[in-house]
């Protein structure tokens, strides 16, 4: 009722010299959802994005729901499939084709100083070092974690370097980082996939992971998915990856510069060199842009994430998406619901709705101490490992299973 048309004045009011057409019909889709309006079937069977959500919006019209009465996941995803038709609809010639650029781009240059400030001790550490030890492996997947506070669909991307650190500000409640440590040794993991989230701080720390699993693991190559189509406000596409890199500032010829410059520089360095030898590739991915369960992957994404030894699944909406976002019990086995997937998965986000397994009754009940609205406020953490059954990722069918 609130949340939705909120965004899309935040999304409209961004937006330079917008044309009258498109703030007009920004405000018509606002209004529409925020009354409860009927839900119009604008889907498009030319387009691959459109064709996903065609049959759930058409299932939605024939049983008569309204915006209010269909999932909380169809209608965001099915309002930002919507803006964006908008957008391309009715922008001038001389306006990104990306209708958050302009949010993102203010993110992002509001990250970097912060960005700058909390990750160059920890490179200065990492740098002299011969391996990647399981302590620098834990600290770099909890700066990875807390960056998933800096969502703009959430927080207008604006958090305090005091929110992003794993202290009394924060609760990781659920720890897994010493398992998927011991999996990554016993297994020497060298393919690894990150779905990625959100564009600002969060991709400068997904960036920074992946810089040291480079350098640490000469071996591996890394597989960074993203969203094929700008979705909830600021979730990374291909579009954003260069500008993100070329902010990350060459180093000075003739003047001095600082360790920030050094470490920023590295990151961009190290990852470009991984793409000119093929250890890094980009991929963009329409299926998660879409209000479908994760089980409902098509089997080109299937056998993508079976090419994985691990796959790390960063944010909120990806979880949702991974459990269907369904209400399960949160003391749910990771296994009963994720046995579906064809490869092992670590799951990183910040808490940011009430769709939640693998939480036992005590961690409930100390999460509720720590935050009365835990499940949702974005303050908790869980870093989660899930791995098949040897036997059932073996299985002679299982890609017809998929």
């Amino acid at each position: 009722r609130e949340r939705i048309p909120g965004i899309i004045h935040q999304i409209s009011t961004s937006i330079p010299n917008i044309t009258e057409e498109e703030k007009t019909a920004f405000d018509a889709l606002a209004h529409t959802i925020g009354s409860n309006g009927e839900v119009e079937d604008r889907t498009d069977s030319s387009s691959l994005l459109g064709e996903f959500f065609r049959v759930k919006v058409a299932r939605s019209i024939h049983t008569g729901l309204h915006w209010h009465s269909i999932s909380w996941w169809l209608a965001e995803n099915y309002e930002y499939f919507l803006l964006n038709q908008i957008h391309a609809a009715t922008k001038r010639s001389d306006q990104p084709d990306d209708l958050f650029w302009y949010l993102k781009t203010k993110g992002l240059e509001q990250a970097i100083p912060l960005f700058e400030a909390a990750v160059t001790p920890l490179l200065q550490h990492a740098l002299q070092e011969d391996a990647l030890s399981p302590a620098l492996f834990r600290q770099a997947l909890l700066r990875n974690l807390w960056g998933n506070k800096a969502d703009l669909s959430m927080s207008g991307g604006v958090v305090s370097q005091k929110e992003l650190r794993s202290d009394a500000t924060n609760l990781l409640l659920v720890d897994d980082v010493d398992a998927v440590w011991q999996y990554v040794v016993d297994h020497a993991v060298e393919r690894v996939a990150i779905m990625a989230d959100n564009t600002g701080f969060e991709v400068l720390c997904d960036f920074l992971l992946m810089a040291l699993l480079l350098h640490f693991r000469p071996a591996m190559h890394l597989c960074y998915i993203v969203k094929a189509a700008p979705v909830f406000v600021s979730d990374v596409t291909l579009a954003d990856i260069e500008p993100t890199l070329s902010l990350l500032r060459p180093l000075p010829v003739f003047s001095s510069f600082s360790l920030s410059d050094v470490a920023l520089q590295w990151i961009a360095s190290t990852l470009r060199e991984a793409v000119q030898h093929n250890r890094l590739s980009c991929v963009a991915s329409s299926f998660l842009c879409t209000a479908e369960p994760a089980w409902n992957m098509p089997l080109a994404f299937a056998r993508l994430l079976k090419s994985q030894q691990l796959v790390i699944s960063k944010g909120d909406a990806n979880y949702r998406r991974l459990l269907g976002d369904l209400h399960w019990d949160y003391a749910s086995a990771l296994e009963r619901v994720l046995g579906y997937l064809p490869c092992p998965v670590l799951v990183m986000r910040t808490m940011k709705s009430n769709v939640n397994v693998g939480i036992e009754p005590r961690l409930q009940q100390q999460a509720a101490l720590f935050d009365a609205k835990w499940d949702c406020s974005g303050k908790v953490g869980m870093i989660q490992f899930y791995s098949p059954s040897p036997v059932w990722n073996k299985h002679p069918n299982y890609e017809v299973i998929l």
